[in-house]
């Protein structure tokens, strides 16, 4: 018979899930990082070259940034989330400047500021969310 600390060492590990605040996160950035693709693109028109270089590598920056973020939700892994999410709030700092930095190239006006997203207030339809 073996020991309680075999039969410890036999438990399979459960890795923590998401949980709706997570995921609500993880919606928030993702929108935020398109957004942010689609206002790069924007810029777009007529334009130096090597400004258009910078503009298409950022936007090729953010959008695999947002893909990322996305496959952590798909792999629905916490830790993985929680433990990138301090770079992914500063990456996303980053590309902000980058992408205020080239509107001001193009359009010699700072860009407007960005859309409110919705905060998740910790209810859905009335009933508190439980944080597991």
């Amino acid at each position: 018979m073996p020991s309680p600390a075999a039969k410890k060492v036999m438990e399979p590990v459960m890795p923590l899930l998401l949980n709706f605040r997570h995921i609500e996160k993880i919606n928030s950035m993702v929108y935020k990082h398109r957004e942010l693709s689609r206002a790069t693109v924007q810029c777009l028109g007529i334009i130096g070259s090597t400004v258009v270089s910078e503009i298409c590598a950022l936007n090729t920056k953010i959008t695999a940034t947002a893909n990322s973020i996305e496959n952590v939700m798909i792999r629905n892994d916490r830790a993985t989330f929680e433990k990138h999410l301090k770079s992914y709030e500063e990456g996303l700092q980053t590309m902000i400047a980058e992408y205020t930095k080239l509107f001001i190239a193009v359009h010699n006006r700072p860009p407007p500021p960005p859309l409110d997203t919705p905060v998740c207030d910790g209810t859905l339809d009335g009933k508190t969310l439980e944080n597991n």
